[in-house]
């Protein structure tokens, strides 16, 4: 309702919340929070606003609550990572809902024109 109401007065289009962890932080317990997280998801989803919900999260993609990979309808993996002696920042598409994509860990550097991924090469 919350996010309904917001998207009328403000014509808010975009939404993003930086971070999910901090907010957990907030509630006593872990279903609390997937709770309310699962009815705000709801909420935005049915208002039709675009959210970039940000969760730090292992390696291997688990959250603290474990509930936002379920609920989100793609999850994108950035990391710092070690690679052949050479630190190096990396981005993986973990999960993206309704299309196809490559699953493939690489290369990212974030340049004065935005961000540049090298499609080309593969970090294992």
């Amino acid at each position: 309702e919350a996010a309904l109401q917001l998207r009328k007065k403000s014509k808010v289009e975009r939404l993003v919340v930086d971070s999910l962890s901090a907010v957990a932080l907030n509630y006593r317990t872990d279903e609390e929070y997937r709770r309310d997280l699962f009815k705000f998801c709801r909420g935005l989803k049915a208002s039709g606003i675009t959210s970039l919900l940000i969760a730090e999260a292992t390696p291997g993609g688990t959250t603290r609550s474990s509930v936002e990979p379920f609920i989100a309808d793609s999850m994108i993996l950035l990391g710092y990572e070690n690679v052949k002696g050479e630190y190096m920042r990396t981005l993986t598409v973990y999960k993206m809902r309704f299309t196809r994509h490559d699953p493939y860990k690489h290369p990212f550097m974030i340049a004065p024109g935005g961000m540049e991924v090298d499609p080309e090469e593969v970090i294992f």
